[in-house]
């Protein structure tokens, strides 16, 4: 009896603050988000102590969570168009509910089929992004473009899952490229992981606006630029990709590597801008896919 009446009253709040969301115009839980993280930065908090997850703001309107932060029901409230008044009471109601259970403990076990649906998600999304990734090396070998194409995927597992889910995308997809292609592609894999490492840790520290997006992606654009000009040289003697033509342009004026970097790096940046551009809008389309457990990129709210 004890365990129906916390449940109960757990289910009853959590429904309460679905109807105020669909009240307030169904506002997304990225949107809620953005609008907490807006008005604590405008009561002087940092912005990176402002942010909150989008994840976070999704289980505080789940059925049965009992560990939600009454300070945050009550921002939602304020996000969601309530008074400071009527804030407050969301926030008491919240209180309620953790004392209710501490007077009644509940036994109840968590859905086993939620963790094995977002486990099942996260690795269709991951060998999506490997396909991407082939596809796109693929189109640009066959068209002979002076682009690679081979990182969007990478990019958009970094920004959905982090940068250690996205070395496991550009692991595969170098082992995949070296099975059906070519066996030196595997010590390209470097590359790959390289762009993965700094688009994720990046995104968690920086990407939080456009402008810095750019900038990251012209970090990674460096970063990969700096990896693959020696395994280029080394390999290839510098030729081994469509832009060969600029390369022996700038060869005689500057030496083999000087032009093979300065060639490579603008190539990189033009292609890490388009990978990161897809990236952006197919982590918009995951971020509707409540079952995935992280956050992916958002623009910073507008001040």
């Amino acid at each position: 009896m004890g365990t129906e009446s916390s449940a109960s009253a757990h289910d009853a709040f959590a429904e309460d603050l679905q109807r105020l969301r669909i009240s307030a115009g169904n506002l997304s839980y990225s949107a809620i988000a953005e609008r907490v993280a807006a008005a604590r930065e405008a009561r002087g908090v940092s912005a990176s102590a402002a942010r909150v997850a989008r994840s976070t703001v999704y289980d505080a309107f789940q059925p049965g969570r009992r560990r939600v932060d009454a300070d945050l029901i009550a921002e939602i409230a304020l996000a969601l168009g309530q008074s400071d008044a009527e804030a407050a009471v969301w926030r008491a109601r919240s209180l309620e509910r953790h004392l209710v259970e501490r007077r009644e403990p509940t036994s109840s076990a968590p859905d086993p089929l939620v963790p094995r649906l977002r486990a099942a998600l996260i690795v269709t999304i991951m060998a999506a992004a490997v396909f991407m990734n082939l596809f796109g090396g693929t189109i640009a070998v066959k068209l002979q473009l002076p682009l690679f194409l081979d990182m969007a995927g990478t990019a958009l597992v970094a920004f959905v899952f982090g940068p250690w889910y996205a070395v496991a995308v550009a692991v595969a997809t170098n082992t995949l490229g070296a099975i059906t292609s070519s066996p030196e592609t595997i010590v390209f894999a470097l590359v790959n992981v390289v762009g993965a490492l700094v688009w994720g840790y990046g995104m968690q520290r920086f990407g939080r606006t456009w402008g810095r997006l750019l900038l990251l992606t012209v970090a990674v654009a460096l970063a990969c630029t700096l990896v693959s000009v020696p395994l280029n040289v080394l390999m290839y003697s510098g030729m081994g990709h469509a832009s060969n033509a600029y390369v022996v342009a700038m060869e005689a004026a500057a030496g083999i590597v000087p032009a093979v970097f300065s060639v490579g790096f603008l190539v990189s940046i033009v292609d890490k801008i388009i990978a990161t551009l897809v990236a952006v809008i197919l982590a918009g389309w995951v971020a509707r896919l409540e079952l995935v457990p992280r956050a992916p990129w958002r623009a910073a709210p507008r001040r």
